[in-house]
């Protein structure tokens, strides 16, 4: 009697690790379809990279042309403001003289 109990007790641990088993495949499966996905994102992921790292590129492209045209333009508002400057310096030694003349 002994001996089947023995056997028995095996035959259960047998089923129990068989079972553990089972549980542990469907485990490694649901692992690699997770990594399937996660490697899935990370292609997505690296095309949306790709996309903002070329729209990025234009943009500073875009904000280059407009920087350097900036600087084109203030460079000629300094150069107005200068003219203007010394027209209203011009002017002002006009009226000075004519008020001092009719002064005298």
């Amino acid at each position: 009697m002994d001996h089947e109990k023995t056997i028995e007790f095996l035959l259960d641990q047998q089923a129990k690790m068989f079972a553990g088993i089972e549980e542990l495949r469907a485990g490694i499966e649901e692992l690699r379809g997770g990594i399937e996905e996660l490697r899935g994102g990370i292609e997505e992921l690296r095309g949306g990279m790709k996309e903002f790292r070329e729209q990025q590129a234009q943009i500073n492209v875009s904000l280059g042309r407009a920087m350097l045209g900036l600087t084109e333009n203030m460079d000629k508002l300094a150069a107005a403001q200068t003219e203007g400057a010394e027209r209203l310096n011009a002017l002002i030694v006009v009226v000075d003289g004519l008020v001092r003349r009719s002064q005298q």
